[in-house]
């Protein structure tokens, strides 16, 4: 026969259950307790021990037992428990200690339907989320009734009037406020978007793209004040740059420390923002080069630059360059993708053979008078338009797979 513990917690697995009853109205008792099989007791008094520690847990938490009087040839005439059950709510809550919770999970649910009828169908489906939230609903139902009075209203998160909203709340409770949003009206919200403010139609910070002059001359030509600027990523698309030539790096060291290069600029591609130059159509006409770890991962990133800019180069990442300081070479991040299709064979060969991670060389180890005569050598002729006006810059990338 099971504990007054494994009684109890029977009684604590249900509770979910009995919260979910609150919102959908249905009916929740009696609550049956499993009663287990009693003990084939070789003596009586075991077998009495083992009934009176029932009725004592019946007694303390407040459920019923229903008895059959039944006559064993070993123990003779005697009372065997057939059922327990909890007969209603106020012994099940007293049992659990949860009364006031019940109580509070109750005024919860009144105000959420009071505010937003929308979220009727998440309450059935979230009884312990209403419950953990329970300190928050009175700000989480003003955030939520503002949003839909005002879909995607195109504001940042610091301009949204909301009385004793800020933006911190918004940060620390985004992922129960996305919940309720998109369980409200799912047509307000970009499902395309992981982000908060993109999903719900507010306005975002652009993220940055970093640009460094490497020639002076070229930088006053081009009318910009300094020679180390970040730009938003719509923006960086409409600098006038096109016909320039453009040697993008991943490490923010090598970033900084490119040296001085007639007709040149420097873009900082850590992070997503290869990504992000996919928007910019001056590279198109711009001669580009990529710098970055030979190892897989740095030819998967070159090959979704080259999805955008197929006539981008690659530059140190080769056998070449490995072998400069076989020391400074070690163990990388192997990788399970294979997508060949946007590299030369040679870099596919090197691809494949650096894929398993068992060697690599990141592109800030690669000695630096090497990395400084590779760069002097660089084409310094930049992208023409073809005759047909296609600014792909094919002929460049076959003529650097050959």
């Amino acid at each position: 026969m099971f504990s007054r513990a494994e009684l109890l917690a029977q009684a604590r697995r249900r509770y979910p259950d009995f919260l979910r009853s609150i919102v959908t109205g249905e009916g929740f008792f009696p609550l049956e307790l499993r009663l287990g099989k009693t003990r084939r007791a070789a003596d009586y008094p075991g077998y009495q021990a083992e009934l009176a520690a029932l009725r004592e847990a019946a007694t303390d938490f407040g459920f019923q037992i229903e008895w059959e009087r039944v006559r064993a040839p070993r123990f003779g005439q005697h009372d065997r428990p057939q059922r327990a059950f909890f007969a209603g709510e106020p012994e099940y809550l007293r049992a659990l200690g949860k009364a006031g919770e019940a109580q509070a999970f109750r005024e919860d649910v009144a105000a959420v339907r009071a505010a937003s009828p929308a979220l009727e169908p998440w309450l059935a489906r979230n009884e312990l989320k209403i419950v953990a939230q329970h300190e928050l609903w009175p700000r989480l139902l003003r955030v939520v009734c503002w949003f839909e009075r005002n879909p995607r209203c195109g504001l940042y998160l610091r301009q949204v009037p909301i009385p004793g909203i800020g933006t911190k709340f918004f940060e620390n409770h985004s992922a129960i406020l996305d919940e309720l949003l998109t369980a409200a009206h799912p047509e307000h919200v970009d499902p395309a978007e992981t982000r908060f403010a993109a999903r719900h139609g507010l306005r975002r910070e652009e993220p940055l793209i970093r640009l460094r002059f490497l020639d002076p001359t070229l930088q006053t030509a081009r009318g910009f004040p300094v020679d180390d600027l970040a730009v938003p990523a719509p923006a960086f698309g409409l600098l006038p740059l096109a016909g320039v030539r453009v040697v993008i790096t991943e490490n923010l060291r090598n970033f900084l420390a490119l040296p001085a290069l007639p007709g040149t600029v420097a873009v900082y591609g850590g992070g997503n923002a290869l990504t992000l130059l996919a928007g910019s159509p001056w590279l198109l006409d711009s001669s580009v080069f990529y710098w970055g770890d030979i190892d897989a991962h740095g030819f998967l990133m070159l090959s979704r630059l080259r999805e955008s800019f197929p006539h981008a180069a690659s530059i140190m990442m080769d056998e070449a360059t490995l072998a400069t300081a076989p020391e400074l070479t070690g163990p990388a991040a192997p990788v399970d993708a294979v997508d060949l299709r946007h590299l030369t064979p040679d870099e596919a060969r090197l691809f494949v053979r650096l894929r398993d991670g068992s060697v690599g060389m990141e592109q800030e180890r690669v000695p630096w008078n090497y990395v400084t005569a590779q760069l002097q050598s660089l084409p310094s002729i930049a992208l023409p338009l073809t005759e047909s006006g296609d600014r792909s810059g094919n002929a460049l990338f076959r003529a650097n797979e050959r």
